[in-house]
């Protein structure tokens, strides 16, 4: 006895009434066959019975230029049919939804769009909506920075089998922690769960299995990559703008670009108080002051039911308040929608980070400015605390998930039950080494690069031409300074003693009263550091003025006359 045929699910284009050579337009037809099941749907085309060639499933070649609209609509409805039919058979679909599919009923609903209305017709928490929307902002980001198709989601991607595999196959190479992976996933299946034309199989499309395992080591961004970048700026603001804000994250530790934007003057702590100034370690008198930025990371600040750490970075070791200046004036000039222009010292776009439209034109900003840094120098925002951590790693003589732990620490990355794990490292300690990388990574070099070759191009603002760099005003002249005069062992040797010889108090008797005063009693050790520490930050002093003097004195004289 022969085998019972299997029947299989079948899209094809027919007309209502079969008359071939019928010349009045009529709607089309999707017909659907499967077994004994056999359903017709119209589509929004109409054309001749004549010029259809039933066979092939196209209108006939001396046709398709007069009906191009028609034939567009046909060939977009071959290319979908086998994903359909494939569908159909796997049960992930039924076939009314196959007809939808390919009536292009479902490619006009965005995602981003639709998904709150229907999330809240299902009961969804208004927090678990407002997550599931920063997710999808977050995807929809990178698949715009990495030029692929999703960057406008549609439900009609959610429900294409082979959409899903690309939207799987995307998530599996994104260069992010697998528990991040998995969060992509989850918050794609929320979105399919409350879609109301969606059945069980096609809710939760996405299942795959990640390994706990860390984030892929990146390549760490090289000196000479960076200058080489800032030749490729020439007249594009856009880029500089892109160039400063790396620049900004790298030397304040690589911290995050979102914590950047949400500082403020409130959060600024000093040694004394006083104007945001430069911090030259070299220097005494009103040079010698440290700045911190101390305040929680946002990411911690939004898990609020966790108790983290604020991350203190010191804030204005010299160049980075000029970075800072740089950013704040060409972020005026091509943003002034979004640009801050108030009194604030550290403010740069006046975006509110609790406001979500505001958090989605940062996202937006973010992905561009990545996109950028890719293009010059290989590298997204992203990378500066890897760069950062893997100098770093150098400078200390460990491996770069040591240093990448201590960086987590001293960034309030760490909540209490790690805290007891991993101590805070000495912030005197932390700021020598900050230092540290910074003049190794040769930052003071790759700013005098900028402006010299930014200095040189112009962009428009609204007719008129404005230099990208303008360099009055411009704290340059101490560029060709180091900011350190021996290796930071030594720096954090002679601050210990330093406290150590301050460190002392005597019990003074003053009116019949015990009095504490503070005495001063140097350590044999300070006193030969000092003496050593003197010597040569003279000698280095009268090595930069002289270079100064031979190298830059012509220089110096033009920037001084410049007028703006």
């Amino acid at each position: 006895m022969r085998p019972k045929k299997q029947s299989n699910h079948n899209y094809s284009l027919t007309f209502y009434k079969n008359k071939p050579f019928a010349e009045t337009p009529e709607k089309l037809c999707i017909m659907y066959n499967y077994g004994k099941i056999s359903k017709k749907r119209y589509c929004p085309v109409e054309i001749p019975q004549k010029i259809f060639n039933k066979k092939t499933q196209s209108i006939k070649k001396e046709y398709q230029e007069s009906y191009s609209v028609a034939h567009d609509w046909i060939e977009n409805f071959n290319d979908k049919r086998n994903d359909v039919e494939v569908a159909c058979h796997n049960g992930t679909i039924d076939f009314e939804q196959g007809f939808r599919i390919l009536k292009n009923q479902y490619t006009t609903e965005l995602v981003r769009d639709t998904y709150p209305t229907y999330a809240r017709d299902k009961g969804v928490k208004p927090s678990v909506i407002d997550k599931t929307v920063e997710y999808l902002t977050m995807f929809e980001s990178k698949c715009k920075t990495q030029k692929v198709e999703f960057q406008d989601l549609l439900y009609d991607h959610l429900q294409r089998p082979s959409d899903i595999d690309k939207i799987q196959a995307f998530i599996d190479k994104l260069d992010i922690l697998n528990s991040s992976k998995k969060k992509y996933m989850n918050y794609l299946n929320k979105i399919t769960v409350v879609a109301p034309y969606f059945n069980k199989e096609q809710k939760n499309p996405f299942n795959r299995r990640y390994d706990h395992q860390g984030k892929a080591q990146k390549k760490a961004v090289e000196t000479k990559t960076i200058k080489l970048g800032i030749g490729t700026i020439e007249n594009n603001p856009y880029k500089l703008e892109a160039l400063l804000w790396w620049l900004l994250s790298f030397c304040l530790r690589g911290v995050d670009c979102a914590d950047i934007l949400v500082m403020d003057e409130s959060k600024i702590e000093g040694d004394k108080k006083g104007d945001l100034r430069d911090y030259f370690p070299q220097m005494s008198k009103d040079n010698n002051e440290k700045f911190y930025y101390v305040g929680k990371r946002t990411k911690m600040a939004e898990r609020q039911s966790k108790k983290t750490e604020p991350l203190k970075i010191l804030l204005n070791i010299y160049p980075v308040l000029l970075i800072h200046k740089m950013l704040r004036r060409i972020v005026r000039h091509i943003h002034p929608d979004i640009a801050y222009y108030g009194n604030d010292p550290l403010k740069i776009y006046n975006l509110n980070w609790a406001n979500k439209e505001h958090k989605k034109k940062w996202a937006n900003r973010l992905g561009t400015m990545s996109e950028n840094t890719s293009k010059m120098f290989g590298a997204t925002m992203k990378q500066t605390r890897h760069t950062f951590a893997t100098n770093l790693a150098g400078i200390l003589n460990v491996s770069y998930n040591s240093a990448e732990k201590q960086m987590s620490t001293a960034l309030g990355h760490t909540n209490e039950h790690t805290q007891k794990v991993y101590v805070n490292p000495d912030q005197i300690r932390q700021d020598l080494l900050q230092i540290e990388v910074i003049e190794r990574f040769d930052v003071r070099k790759i700013v005098t690069n900028i402006i010299k070759t930014c200095s040189c191009y112009t962009f428009k603002v609204n007719t008129k031409e404005v230099k990208l760099v303008e360099k009055k005003n411009l704290a340059i002249k101490h560029l060709e300074i180091p900011a350190t005069i021996w290796n930071w062992q030594k720096e954090l040797e002679y601050t210990e003693e330093k406290l150590k010889s301050y460190s002392d108090i005597d019990v003074v008797i003053v009116d019949g009263k015990p009095v504490n005063k503070e005495i001063y009693r140097p350590t044999d050790r300070f006193l030969e550091l000092s003496k050593e520490r003197d010597q040569r930050g003279f000698e280095t002093f009268v090595d930069d003025r002289k270079k100064m003097r031979k190298g830059f004195s012509k220089l110096h004289k033009k920037l001084s006359k410049i007028e703006v």
